[in-house]
C-alpha cells in the first residue's frame, strides 16, 4: 500500500517522492522515507512469497548479500 500511494503521489506530481520529501521535509526525513520504503519492500517481499523453509532461507541469504 505505501508504494502505491509513492507512486500514485509522483504519478500526480510529476516529481519523484523523494524530491517531494526533500522539499517539505528536509534531508533528514529522506533517510526515514528511505529506509520504511526499504523496510515495507523487504517486508512484502517476504509475506508473499511460500512459506516453505527453503524460500525463507533464501530471501534471508539475498538480503544478506545484499548488505
Amino acid at each position: 500500500m505505501v508504494q502505491q500511494l509513492t507512486v500514485r503521489l509522483s504519478v500526480f506530481t510529476g516529481r519523484s517522492y523523494v524530491k517531494l520529501v526533500r522539499e517539505y521535509f528536509g534531508l533528514s526525513w529522506v533517510w526515514l522515507v528511505v529506509a520504511a520504503l526499504a523496510i515495507a519492500t523487504l517486508d512484502s517481499l517476504v509475506t508473499e512469497s511460500p512459506p516453505s523453509p527453503a524460500s525463507v532461507s533464501d530471501h534471508l541469504a539475498v538480503i544478506a548479500n545484499w548488505i
